[in-house]
């Protein structure tokens, strides 16, 4: 996968077997080293390693082979839950014309 997007891979339709326990998708992703130093901090902190996937299903162009294409990236913050931390505001706070000073 040298030469593509980092922290990207795809998954193929395996060959079929008549493994019943066989994968039916198989393919590779590629790691960037900030994405391993990240993973890295997560195991020297005894955490989880968690990783969020989104995948795309794509038509390879030279083979017409239909496939899913994968994204690799950080887990994104929970704001909900046990454990919630408070959703960030981005929004500037609004002027209140109304009030007396």
């Amino acid at each position: 996968m040298t030469g593509s997007y980092p922290n990207t891979g795809s998954l193929f339709q395996a060959r079929k077997t008549d493994n019943p326990k066989a994968p039916t998708h198989e393919g590779e992703v590629e790691i960037d080293m900030p994405m391993l130093q990240y993973l890295n901090g997560q195991a020297k902190s005894g955490q989880p390693l968690k990783l969020r996937l989104a995948g795309w299903k794509r038509v390879a162009k030279s083979s017409g082979k239909t496939f899913l294409s994968l994204k690799v990236s950080e887990p994104r913050m929970s704001y909900g839950g046990k454990g919630a931390q408070p959703r960030p505001t981005t929004a500037a706070p609004k002027e209140d014309d109304d009030l007396p000073f």
